[in-house]
């Protein structure tokens, strides 16, 4: 309280060296009209000088007072909770005594005042110092209060208590809002407080070296290792091991003291009650040793030391003889393993977390795919091919996205498991260089689209309609009903025919008359058998030219245009018509045959041979 004394001092002596009529003023309130044409003392010492009179060293209120509030503002950063929770008392105490003043100062100031007796320069100069050092006071015990509220102190009466004080008017001057001292905006109070609770942060030991460091969480403990070495984490581990021994050997005590009989019932089971919250924090030791040494070792150390002794060391025997410990024991683990960061709540909330994690994640992948497939469709330049692999692609990545998301926030680690995976691209990129050109030729379809689901192609050596293309296949149902698999590397690397790929198509069609057939009769039936077919169009017009003199018969084609889904109704329609036809107006489709023309009389010699011989030997014998 050395700096109340000091304060107090310093009212005292300001008030001494105040004119006798504010101490008249002081002591006989009535007779406030009588001294007041005394005359102060000329040589008033100022409130420093009254400080150090009062305490010639410079004591800690001098030294409270005079400090910048921006130095003072530093060093509560670094004042311990106890510490700053006596200096905010020792601040707001100190405002009191100096508002108390302040106020009966103004109280006579007033009365003098109201009995005709204007205020004098010793008493304004008394109200004047009173009010500085109230500012001063005020403004400081306001920062005291603020820094044990963002330790999380209930300081709120405090703080009404220093604005009221603050908000004291002065007798003599009009009434105003009273103007703090370095006063800053709204903005700028908070860069403050957030730069204090940066300070106070960094000034706040390691994890190992606080009262309890098992009660730190696992993530502040991992950050607090990201910027160290592998020598200081090192160190760490050590620390760690220490505080283990240390509250395994409380365990061990706990143990031995419920397994001895001269206890009674009650006592043994209190005891391994005891001992089970004590393996609690042992569990709750290890779960943070282990986190060390995983980032030791992803440091490059060798951390198997470390694990041998946890492992050694950890565990926890049964007492299996002692009925009333045992259950006790199996209560307190079961008890310790619902609670554990990893026990069976924290599981349970995991899976439950996983399953909704991947839950949203299905319901945005259905979402989003619907998105893209009603966008995909009001695009006429989209392929179905495209639209299904767009659609498949964007829910696939969103559902992987989702599953990484969920295993990550249920507290897998996935980190090995990506650094695998990115390990085993280049020899997976190797072992299936075939597999990874049809995925490029797959995609060069889906996006250059040179036929879509539905077309009937000449592709990859294979003609049919397409069923469905992947990244690495494309299946074709052929028209005998077979499915065929096609490589997309083969179906890219040849010639692609797309038959239906346009809306109409020509159909070709040639017909042999006769030589002896007359040619325009022919062409007329050829023009009426397609003008009056229903599937040709007008447009373009059909072409029925003489087109070749063959060997046995003139060729006449007959080129309609139709529909290309009607392509084979007008072909199979047309050769029927126009065969009745021909049949009908006495015009002939001659079959190929060949005339062979002589220039004389053949002689035609027979060489003898077996049958001859066996009937010349007949007519012998018949002759004898």
């Amino acid at each position: 309280m050395r700096e109340l004394a000091c304060v107090v001092g310093l009212v005292v002596v300001a008030l001494l060296a105040a004119s006798p009529s504010t101490l008249a003023m002081s002591q006989n309130g009535g007779d406030a009209a009588e001294q007041a044409g005394a005359s102060p003392q000329a040589d008033a010492p100022s409130p420093e000088d009254a400080i150090q009179r009062f305490d010639p060293t410079g004591g800690d209120a001098a030294a409270f007072i005079r400090t910048p509030v921006s130095e003072y503002r530093q060093r509560l950063v670094v004042l311990p909770l106890d510490e700053l929770q006596a200096h905010g008392e020792r601040s707001v105490e100190m405002l009191r005594v100096i508002g108390e003043s302040l106020v009966e100062a103004n109280v006579q100031a007033r009365r003098g005042e109201a009995a005709g007796t204007p205020i004098d320069d010793a008493t304004r100069e008394l109200l004047a110092t009173l009010e500085r050092l109230r500012n001063e006071v005020a403004v400081r015990a306001r920062l005291t209060l603020e820094a044990l509220r963002d330790r999380g102190i209930d300081v709120a009466q405090d703080l009404a208590y220093v604005g009221g004080v603050a908000a004291i008017e002065v007798a003599g001057k009009p009434p105003a809002r009273a103007e703090e001292p370095e006063a800053k905006p709204e903005e700028e109070a908070l860069s403050d407080r957030v730069d204090a609770l940066v300070s106070a942060v960094q000034a706040d030991p390691p994890v190992h070296q606080r009262a309890e460091p098992w009660t730190v969480s696992i993530s502040e403990l991992q950050l607090e290792l990201q910027p160290l070495r592998a020598t200081q984490i090192e160190e760490r581990i050590e620390a760690w091991l220490g505080l283990l021994q240390q509250q395994v050997r409380v365990r061990i005590r706990l143990d031995i003291a419920a397994s001895s009989r001269a206890q009674s019932a009650e006592v043994r089971a209190a005891l391994a009650e005891r001992s089970g919250e004590q393996q609690a924090v042992i569990d709750a030791i290890v779960d943070r040793i282990r986190v060390v040494v995983k980032t030791f070792e992803q440091r490059g150390g060798d951390a198997s030391a470390a694990k041998k002794y946890i492992a050694n060391a950890t565990g926890q025997r049964l007492n299996i003889w002692d009925p009333v410990v045992l259950v006790q024991q199996v209560r307190t683990m079961f008890s310790n393993w619902l609670t554990s960061e990893t026990g069976g709540i924290a599981f349970g909330l995991s899976v439950l977390g996983f399953i909704f994690t991947l839950g949203i994640f299905w319901v945005v992948a259905r979402l989003a795919a619907k998105a893209i497939s009603a966008a995909l469709v009001r695009s006429k330049r989209s392929s179905q091919l495209l639209r299904q692999f767009l659609v498949a692609g964007t829910r696939r990545l969103i559902l992987l996205v989702g599953l990484v998301v969920a295993l990550d926030n249920a507290g897998v680690d996935i980190g090995p498991l990506i650094a695998a995976i990115g390990a085993a691209g280049l020899v997976i990129g190797l072992a299936l260089q075939g597999t990874l050109s049809n995925f490029a030729s797959g995609i060069l379809i889906l996006f250059l689209r040179p036929f879509d689901v539905g077309d009937v192609v000449d592709a990859g050596g294979v003609t049919g309609k397409v069923q469905r293309v992947t990244l690495f296949t494309t299946t074709i149902l052929t028209f005998d009903n077979q499915i065929n698999y096609v490589p997309n590397n083969q179906v890219w690397g040849n010639v692609i025919t797309n038959v239906t790929g346009l809306p109409t198509r020509r159909v070709d069609l040639t017909f042999g008359i006769a030589y002896t057939n007359d040619i325009d009769k022919a062409r007329d039936i050829l023009s009426r058998e397609v003008e009056a077919h229903p599937k040709v169009l007008d447009d373009p017009a059909p072409t029925i030219r003489v087109n070749s003199l063959g060997d046995n018969s003139v060729n006449i084609v007959c080129r309609p245009w139709c529909r290309t889904s009607d392509y084979w109704d007008v072909y199979w329609d047309l050769m029927q018509s126009v065969k009745q036809a021909f049949d009908k107006e006495g015009v002939s489709i001659p079959f190929p045959q060949r005339d062979l023309h002589l220039p004389g009389p053949l002689e035609v010699v027979v060489t003898g041979n077996a049958t001859n011989d066996r009937s010349d030997n007949a007519a012998a014998a018949a002759t004898k």
